[in-house]
């Protein structure tokens, strides 16, 4: 009996559980698209990879001692390697392998801008059998004035076979004539990513290897069995040099990618759990509402023999039908919101390729547990709620259900609250030796702060109702008057409603704070730091030559000149990012706060932040130990001690004497350079000669000190957009949490709606009517939101370390412009539960129970 009556309540019910279902579906569908990114990227990066060395049975390359092993910068391999490497018994082929940084130019002469992939040149002699590389039309270079061409790169930019293209090499740019076309395996490009290739005899002297190579690879004979090859290999090598299967470097290679993808997954996933933590408050107002209006129906059963536990279980089999099919739509649903992920990270620079969607059993799981699990636990409350309702109120259909809760519910809210303020502060400002230690306590006391507040919204829901409604009353006296008492009158109702939205509100309170923090510190820095007037940077984030540096050292105007070079070292024991700069120059350019010693003696020493200082013990004079990826160690003494690290992005300073004497990378890159004028030059000359790089470098960007911070500045809003943008999901959620309270509860008062109707009041006083009592709970959410989010922001600031935020920044404007959003959400969630109270029958209204 009850599983039938559980099966005609949802046929029959239809639109009052449509909202909750397609809450759970949005919540769901994130969860799918996380592990949809993820893998359909994994399997693209992973089919490249695969393609581009499938021939390969062995590689020799340098050894890299830490690190990623597939995304290692590398030694280079000396060139009669490849020579010693022939006369193996076993090899049937061996080439050397070069991939070096070279930046392409469009017809217009601009640089091909590729979103953060790579725009790289190989060597390229044709179809061989070690690589996946090939022709797609014409034919393989021949000289040094000739290319090929990556085939997605051609279609975008309109280039053809006999077309002329400039390639920005070290020495400058070039002009090559494109001889052919080539692609990946299947595809017509590199997952993204620019590719020119040049004739294998000339690519070294073209890209100013010095006779050396990336990597040499090799193809076994027939017969001969790869680790066969190997051992003979390894025989002949010595010194850095080792030799691997080709199917390690394969793993090496997908692992790399796989590490990338998966945190982009986890993130992706906490942002899910966001959106399904708002839709237990939707989805647990929804079935309470629901159970409200079936008081007399539940009582009915327990009248006629139905006991509190078959009640229950009719309930949780309802959310069980819910979640199960709002689950299995999310699936399909969140392979469309991929596309826009995707979509949404490639429009800040990303540089994402087209990947396909693939939808693992994982990914059918996780969305099915997630969806099922979160709609029981939303419906445990509303279950046992109704086991409780009496038989006897089916003779009593006036009494209420869901009246404001005793004095218990003020205490356990409050008691929640402060167990998650405590957890908070737990997470945030004790220190722990590792991230779990952090984030865990963290997040839980996010979760329980949100719940404590939600359960003590209720007793203020009546007050701030009335407080938020009385403009409205003024201005539209006879409506807004039943808006605000509606909304007051049912407390906890408003206070359920609105917390869906708080939870959305806080969270982008919180990322408000926390990106006006951090322009504010990088603002405040980059004024009492930057000395620079002039900062050259690349277009496309994969820094240039140091040739670029060398050139502003000429300009007559500038006195002071240094690059800003960015590379992995182990610093005792842990990898860091460190920064080789001039130590001749760097003081005139950057004031990073020295307390202790001076960065003009980083030619003998390291500079570090007082943060490593303070947690390594270290002081002026003790030795600090870098390794570099080729194995290479200096043990250099502490010269310098700087609080200021925001301008630079590391803790870590060294000359680029020892960068340089520590690693001998394949193709050093500068990300920065930072120039000063003279006392007195002209600033018009000076740029005018500056600007004459990009004659011979298109893809650098000059910039004054002005020009640079507000580029800065605007990419920490890119990123606050997205964070927005992802928690806008969440947002859409509450938005359906205040559209199915304000349906159901037009449902609710049918014949309430009925006599105001009877006794005057017109079509657009009621569609009024509805609409104030939206806002007025969308606007109590907001200022719920805020007031929950913008002290946790300003503790998550303080919390952050110094070298990343220093100045806690509430941003006004931004919080404000939040609220009007909530505002906005509640006229909008109106329009439907509005249309359908204007379309009520009087009579039959009147006539409903």
């Amino acid at each position: 009996m009850i599983a039938r009556l559980t099966v005609k309540n949802l046929v029959a019910h239809k639109f009052r559980l449509m909202l909750a279902l397609f809450a759970v579906l949005l919540g769901t569908s994130f969860v799918a698209a996380s592990f949809i990114v993820s893998d359909g990227l994994n399997n693209t990066f992973s089919n490249l990879f695969t393609e581009i060395n499938k021939g390969i049975d062995v590689q020799v390359r340098t050894k890299a001692v830490f690190g990623d092993q597939g995304q290692a910068q590398r030694d280079p391999v000396p060139a009669d390697v490849l020579d010693k490497v022939r006369t193996i018994d076993g090899v049937a082929i061996a080439n050397g392998s070069l991939f070096r940084s070279a930046p392409l130019l469009d017809k217009s002469g601009k640089a091909i801008k590729t979103q953060g992939a790579p725009t790289s040149a190989i060597d390229f002699g044709g179809e061989t059998p070690l690589s996946g590389t090939r022709l797609l039309s014409g034919r393989a270079p021949k000289g040094d004035g000739e290319a090929v061409l990556d085939g997605e790169t051609a279609s975008k930019h309109n280039f053809k076979v006999g077309d002329q293209i400039t390639v920005i090499l070290d020495a400058g740019k070039r002009p090559f004539t494109i001889v052919g076309l080539i692609g990946q395996g299947s595809q017509r490009g590199f997952a993204g990513a620019t590719i020119v290739g040049f004739d294998p005899a000339v690519a070294p002297t073209l890209l100013n290897t010095n006779g050396t190579y990336d990597t040499v690879d090799i193809g076994a004979v027939k017969g001969v069995s790869p680790a066969t090859v190997l051992e003979r290999v390894k025989a002949k090598l010595s010194g850095n040099l080792e030799a691997v299967t080709g199917d390690t470097v394969r793993k090496e290679n997908t692992d790399a990618v796989g590490k990338i993808t998966g945190i982009l997954g986890k993130g992706l996933l906490g942002f899910a759990v966001v959106a399904l933590f708002v839709s237990t408050f939707v989805i647990a107002n929804t079935f309470r509402i629901i159970i409200g209006q079936r008081i007399r129906e539940l009582a009915l059963l327990r009248a006629v023999g139905a006991n509190a536990s078959q009640i229950r279980r009719m309930v949780i089999a309802e959310s069980l039908g819910v979640g199960a099919l709002a689950s299995v739509l999310g699936i399909g649903f969140g392979a469309l919101l991929a596309k826009g992920i995707i979509a949404l990270f490639n429009a800040i620079g990303a540089g994402f390729p087209d990947s396909a969607t693939i939808i693992k059993p994982r990914t059918i799981i996780a969305a099915l547990a997630v969806g099922i699990v979160v709609t029981l636990l939303s419906s445990i409350v509303p279950a046992w709620r109704a086991s409780r309702i009496p038989p006897v109120a089916a003779m009593r259909p006036e009494v209420g259900f869901g009246a404001l809760a005793s004095g218990r519910r003020v205490v356990l809210g409050a008691i929640v609250t402060l167990v998650g303020i405590a957890l908070l502060a737990l997470g945030l400002f004790v220190h722990h030796d590792s991230a779990a230690g952090t984030l865990l306590p963290s997040a839980v006391g996010a979760i329980a702060l949100f719940l404590g507040v939600a359960s003590l919204s209720a007793t203020v829901a009546r007050s701030t109702s009335l407080a938020l409604g009385r403009p409205l009353a003024a201005l539209s006296s006879t409506t807004g008057e039943l808006a605000r008492q509606n909304a007051a009158r049912a407390p906890k109702r408003t206070a359920s409603t609105a917390s869906a939205l708080m939870i959305g509100i806080a969270l982008a309170s919180t990322g408000a704070v926390l990106a006006s923090s951090l322009k504010a510190t990088f603002d405040k820095s980059f004024r009492n730091s930057v000395r620079a007037d002039y900062v050259v940077s690349d277009q496309s984030f994969q820094g240039f030559s140091p040739e670029v540096a060398t050139q502003l050292r000429s300009v007559p105007q500038l006195d002071a000149v240094s690059p800003l070079r960015f590379t992995q070292l182990r610093v005792n024991d842990s990898t860091k990012t460190v920064v080789g700069v001039d130590p001749a120059s760097f003081d005139a350019l950057i004031d990073v706060g020295v307390t202790a010693g001076s960065t003009k003696d980083l030619s003998k020493g390291v500079a570090i932040h007082t943060d490593p200082a303070r947690d390594l013990k270290l002081g002026i004079g003790d030795m600090v130990t870098l390794t570099a990826l080729n194995g290479n160690v200096q043990t250099l003494p502490v010269v310098a001690i700087f609080k200021d690290a925001s301008a630079l992005g590391s803790n870590w300073l060294v000359s680029l004497a020892t960068l340089e004497a520590t690693s001998t990378t394949a193709q050093p890159r500068d990300q920065f350079v930072a120039a000063r004028l003279k006392a007195g030059a002209d600033p018009k000359a000076a740029r005018a000669e500056i600007d004459k790089l990009t004659t011979s470098y298109p893809q650098v960007r000059i910039e004054d000190q002005g020009q640079f911070r507000k580029r800065q500045l605007g990419q920490v809003n890119q990123l606050q957009g997205v964070i927005f943008g992802m928690l806008g999901l969440s947002m859409i959620i509450a938005l359906l949490g205040i559209i199915n309270t304000l349906a159901l509860s037009v449902f609710e008062r049918t014949r309430e709606l009925g006599l105001l109707r009877a006794v005057g009041m017109g079509r657009r006083q009621l569609r009024r009517l509805i609409r104030w009592e939206a806002i007025i709970v969308a606007v109590f959410g907001g200022l719920l939101g805020i007031v929950i989010g913008t002290p946790l922001g300003a503790a998550i600031s303080r919390a952050m370390p110094k070298s990343f935020i220093s100045t806690v920044d509430i941003p006004i404007g931004t919080l404000v412009a939040m609220l009007l959003v909530a505002l906005v959400a509640g006229v909008v969630a109106a329009i439907l539960p509005a249309w359908r109270a204007g379309r009520m029958n009087v009579l039959e209204a009147i006539a409903s129970e």
